[in-house]
């Protein structure tokens, strides 16, 4: 090099500061971004989708058009926990990352939009309330007839008897109808449907000379109304635009077979015979608070408790509406009604006005109805930046401490020896009163608030964390050995 040594000298040590110097490592192509609101698996179909290059200009995604450059060979992972087939279908490790493999320029432009849509997402908290009214009706007027005024009729005709409550045969002394017999088969047909009402005809056997009864006629009446009400009141909070799910389930043990063994005799197989109401909801909210709402219910039901031949009923109801946050919507029509008539008689002598229903005629009347109405009510929980509660989190926490406080016999109870010997293991009684006062409840605030929650983690110590089991092998066998 030829000049003056000024020149000479920044020549020089341009050259030496970025012309002679080590080579260095290449960078990597793959970078790693922590999901922490949204799913990475969810994330990674957007980004596929969103990098691709414009139609006609072929495979090559190392594009310019116009001012827009288009990126270049980008390879996307979204990471999944991966199954342990040794222990069945549950799953072990993982995380919520995404593996970005691209060149450095479009790393810093993906990362942008990596970041614009992982944002915290509103949640919907849903109240729900099952109400499922029955009604059951059941009526009888029956008679069972023998001989007439007790006597036989004569004639060649040796009985007389009429039996329209039941088929089964009644047992006779001599010429006298066992009225007390008779009575426990009748009764026996109506086991669970109401206690029936009996008039007897005739002269009654008393302690001292029983075989003096002479009953020739028993009417038997039902009148029985049966009405229930079940409630259930789930709590519900999903995400946006996921699906929740709420079942309540009641199982009838049934037959399902005998079995038996070498040598043994059979026995009676049981098994559970499940009915389950189901509600199942997929919100979709947008930031106007309108609440579109999936809903889809399922009711099974049990109509006989034989468990010979256990039956149910399934309904299914799919709808689809919009509420706003806070709306109360109800859901109906889902009725079934049902209408029995049984009637027994003797021709021509039931059809007698009068008579003939007293005594030689039996009808059975049953009506059941049962509707099944659900309340849904959503609320939208919108994210918070600060570590305070939302009003909705915090009515909730209200209503749970008033429940809480309400059922303190403790708070009740002005019995001083009571009070000091059922006073709680870590405060004093004064503490605990004053507390009551305030509307405090220790474990539960105590919770909420984190106040014993570890500030920090050891990571030498903690075991989620160790490297692996070796280190602890070693940690072990050299006690000395700092990790």
């Amino acid at each position: 090099m030829l000049g003056t040594q000024k020149h000479l000298d920044r020549i020089t040590d341009f050259i030496d500061k970025y012309m002679d110097v080590p080579l260095g490592d290449a960078d990597s192509r793959l970078h790693i971004k922590e999901i922490r609101y949204a799913k990475a698996e969810d994330l990674k179909p957007i980004l596929d989708d969103v990098i691709k290059p414009p139609r006609g200009q072929g495979s090559d995604k190392s594009v310019i058009v116009g001012e827009y450059k288009f990126f270049e060979d980008v390879t996307i992972v979204a990471e999944k926990a991966s199954v342990d087939q040794s222990s069945g279908p549950s799953t072990r490790g993982g995380g919520n990352r995404l593996i970005v493999a691209c060149t450095k320029d479009d790393w810093r432009r993906l990362e942008k939009v990596i970041e614009k849509l992982d944002k915290p997402q509103p949640q919907i908290a849903f109240e729900i309330m099952i109400i499922n009214v029955q009604t059951e009706e059941l009526k009888q007027l029956g008679s069972q007839h023998f001989g007439f005024f007790g006597r036989q009729p004569g004639m060649g005709i040796n009985e007389v008897e009429f039996s329209n409550l039941s088929a089964a045969q009644t047992e006779k002394s001599g010429e006298k109808f066992d009225a007390n017999h008779y009575i426990q088969l009748a009764t026996s047909d109506f086991e669970g449907q109401g206690h029936p009402s009996f008039l007897t005809i005739g002269r009654a056997g008393t302690p001292d000379n029983p075989n003096n009864e002479n009953i020739w006629s028993i009417i038997k009446m039902v009148f029985n109304v049966d009405n229930s009400h079940i409630i259930a009141q789930p709590f519900l909070v999903t995400n946006n635009n996921q699906p929740c799910r709420e079942e309540i389930t009641r199982t009838q043990r049934i037959k399902a077979g005998l079995v038996s063994g070498k040598g043994e005799p059979s026995k009676v197989q049981m098994q559970d015979f499940p009915a389950s109401t189901k509600i199942e909801l997929t919100p979709r909210m947008n930031l106007d608070g309108v609440v579109d709402l999936d809903i889809q219910v399922e009711v099974s039901e049990f109509e006989n408790t034989d468990p010979e031949q256990a039956k149910k009923s399934n309904r299914l109801l799919k709808t689809r509406t919009s509420v706003l946050s806070g709306e109360v919507l109800v859901l109906g029509g889902l009725t079934k009604k049902r209408d029995d008539d049984e009637e027994d008689k003797t021709p021509i002598l039931g059809d007698i006005p009068i008579i003939g229903s007293l005594f030689f005629k039996n009808k059975k009347k049953n009506r059941a109805e049962q509707n099944l109405y659900i309340f849904i009510r959503p609320s939208i929980i919108k994210p918070k930046a600060d570590e305070s509660y939302d009003e909705y989190t915090q009515l909730k926490l209200d209503y749970a401490k008033y429940q809480l406080l309400k059922n303190d016999t403790y708070l009740k109870d002005k019995d001083p020896i009571q009070r000091w010997f059922f006073k709680p293991p870590d405060q004093s009684i004064k503490q605990k009163l004053l507390d009551g006062k305030r509307g405090i409840i220790r474990p539960l605030d105590n919770f909420v608030s984190a106040k014993f929650a570890p500030r920090m983690v050891n990571l030498k110590e903690d075991s989620y964390f160790k490297v692996s089991e070796e280190l602890e092998k070693q940690k072990i066998s050299r006690p000395n050995l700092k990790s």
